[in-house]
């Protein structure tokens, strides 16, 4: 979903563990923000046919998702100042591997047991080491493999919005975004949702060369657009 503020004329895009769950939370508590979509939206739900494959997706679904289901129309585009956050991707598979595998954060179990994650059974077993499991993460589907890719492309949340809210920088930024919808006021991020299993371990020594390399790929227009590097020192 992405988070509506019509009064600030405003849309914020949740691109996944870049502090979305915070900013989300805060406009829809301070400023009237609504979850679009609630739900998934299907084809089905578009044209009442039994094309039943996800248009837009209920948490992080990209701008184009949202004015393909028609959530938002081109003239509310041109209306509104669009925002995503974005983060090194290098530190941002960590997260995502801390968050998704293992035992290191029961926070993400709905059982809120110790046993281990249930298998994402439509890629194969899930992978607890972090080279082979963004080679699981990103692996390409057959047709696509025909085509000559080796990865899948991830979807680019940040694709056609106007402002971004970098999570190296996280309370400026969103500050620098309030501002220019209008609002003067110190507003302070709340800390939500915060990965708790790396165990103080910086994200360069989770990487091998092999594990570099896929996200440099996957990743390598992010890197370009943004700016962002391997920091050995991070």
């Amino acid at each position: 979903m992405a988070i509506l503020c019509e009064g600030l004329k405003l849309l914020f895009i949740q691109t996944p563990h870049t502090g979305c769950t915070a900013i989300g939370s805060l406009l829809r508590t301070r400023f009237d923000g609504i979850r679009v979509p609630e739900e998934h939206v299907r084809q089905s739900d578009m044209d009442g046919g039994a094309d039943r494959r996800i248009v837009a997706v209920r948490k992080h679904a990209t701008l184009r998702q949202l004015m393909t289901a028609g959530l938002v129309t081109n003239e509310q585009r041109q209306q509104l100042v669009v925002a995503a956050g974005v983060r090194n991707p290098f530190d941002m598979m960590v997260s995502e591997f801390v968050r998704t595998t293992g035992t290191e954060d029961p926070r993400r179990r709905r059982d809120g047991g110790t046993g281990p994650r249930p298998e994402r059974t439509a890629r194969g077993p899930r992978p607890t080491e972090f080279e082979p499991w963004l080679l699981w993460r990103f692996s390409a589907r057959a047709l696509d493999r025909l085509r000559g890719a080796r990865y899948e492309t991830p979807p680019d949340f940040a694709a056609g919005v106007d402002h971004v809210v970098r999570y190296e920088h996280l309370q400026s930024d969103f500050a620098a975004l309030m501002a220019r919808v209008g609002v003067t006021e110190d507003i302070e991020v709340p800390l939500v949702n915060r990965t708790v299993g790396r165990h103080g371990r910086r994200y360069p020594e989770f990487y091998t060369p092999g594990a570099r390399r896929v996200v440099s790929e996957v990743y390598a227009g992010w890197i370009e657009r943004f700016g962002y590097r391997f920091d050995e020192a991070a």
